[in-house]
C-alpha cells in the first residue's frame, strides 16, 4: 500500500499543516484479493466449528452465504455504513448540520465534517462504523452459529479496509491535532497544535 505524507504545497489555500492521503485505487486491489481469501478461510473455519467438515458442506455454505443474495447484503451494509458514519459525523461536528457535507465518488460515499475537527474525533469516525457493523456482528455470528451475521460482519470488515488504513496513517499525530478533510475522499490536512513532540 502506497501512502503519502508531505508538507502542504499551497499554504494560502489551506491551513498550514501536513497533508495526509491514501490511494484508494491501490487499496481496492488489495480488498478484492483479501475478500477472496477471507471468504474461503472464514467459511472453512465456520464449517469446522459449527458443522461436519466436508467439501460438500463447504461448497454448500459458500454457495448459500457468499453466492446468492450477496448483492442485497452489500446494499444493506452500504446503507447502514453510511447511516452509522453520518451519525458519528453529526455528533463530532457539534450537532450542527452546517458542519457536515455529503461526498460521493467511486471510492466512497457518505457524510464528512466540513470544518476542522480534533483528530481523536476523526479517528472515531474512521473506526466506529467498522467496529459496530463489522467486528461485533462477526463475533456474534461466530459465537452463536448465526452464519448470516458472521458473513455480514466479515463483509463489513473487508469494506472498511480504507477507513482502517486511513486510521493507521494518522497514528503518529497527537489526539489534539486538528484534521481538515480535503476535497477528495481519504485525504486531508493535519493541523499541529503541539509542536513540542
Amino acid at each position: 500500500m502506497e501512502t503519502t505524507v508531505q508538507p502542504n504545497p499551497n499554504p494560502a489555500s489551506q491551513p498550514n499543516g501536513i497533508e495526509v492521503k491514501i490511494n484508494p485505487g491501490r487499496i481496492s486491489i488489495y480488498v478484492v484479493v483479501f475478500y477472496l481469501l477471507v471468504m474461503f478461510a472464514s467459511s472453512v473455519l465456520y464449517i469446522f466449528i459449527w458443522e461436519e467438515f466436508s467439501v460438500y458442506n463447504l461448497g454448500h455454505y459458500i454457495g448459500q452465504h457468499w453466492g446468492r443474495g450477496i448483492f442485497g447484503l452489500l446494499l444493506i451494509i452500504f446503507a447502514l455504513y453510511i447511516l452509522a458514519g453520518s451519525l458519528v459525523t453529526y455528533f463530532i461536528s457539534g450537532r450542527s448540520l452546517k458542519g457536515i457535507r455529503w461526498h460521493c465518488d467511486w471510492k466512497s460515499a457518505g457524510f464528512y465534517p466540513s470544518r476542522a475537527v480534533p483528530l481523536k474525533h476523526y479517528r472515531l469516525l474512521l473506526l466506529l462504523p467498522g467496529i459496530l457493523l463489522g467486528v461485533l456482528p462477526m463475533l456474534h455470528g461466530f459465537c452463536t452459529g448465526n452464519a448470516t451475521a458472521y458473513v455480514f460482519g466479515i463483509i463489513t470488515l473487508v469494506c472498511s479496509t480504507a477507513d482502517f488504513t486511513m486510521w493507521y496513517k494518522l497514528r503518529p499525530f497527537d489526539d489534539e491535532d486538528l484534521f481538515q478533510t480535503g476535497k477528495n475522499t481519504y485525504e486531508g490536512t493535519v493541523i499541529r497544535r503541539n509542536y513540542a513532540k
